[in-house]
């Protein structure tokens, strides 16, 4: 296991309490009181998984800035409208996984293209 997945195994542990007080030193500020235990400790997982690997991209981080909740609050509205297609930029090194009919998938993005089953 390394270092982060320790940080973030021992988080999953911690009282409330003290999960607030790590909070205080991440973000340098008192937690908002409403927050429960478990939105906490994902808040902070986030962060030292961010501040690890990076966090969202500008383009990103506008397109959830702008997202609207419905009047009945179970509707997020701009959200697929914000992503398209021809704005994705695929790095060669990302992996794609999707499962179907019960096998995992995975596609590699490459230097030449993708790969997949073994094939470029």
């Amino acid at each position: 296991m390394d270092a982060l997945s320790a940080e973030i195994a021992r988080l999953s542990d911690l009282p409330i309490g003290d999960l607030r007080a790590r909070w205080r030193t991440v973000f340098r500020k008192v937690p908002p009181p409403t927050l429960s235990r478990n939105l906490l400790f994902r808040t902070l997982a986030y962060r030292l998984q961010a501040d690890r690997f990076g966090d969202l991209d500008a383009e990103t981080r506008r397109i959830l800035d702008s997202v609207k909740l419905d009047g009945r609050g179970d509707t997020l509205k701009g959200v697929i409208a914000g992503f398209r297609r021809s704005d994705w930029k695929l790095q060669p090194g990302t992996v794609l996984s999707r499962e179907w009919k019960g096998k995992m998938h995975r596609v590699t993005i490459t230097s030449d293209g993708f790969g997949w089953d073994g094939k470029t």
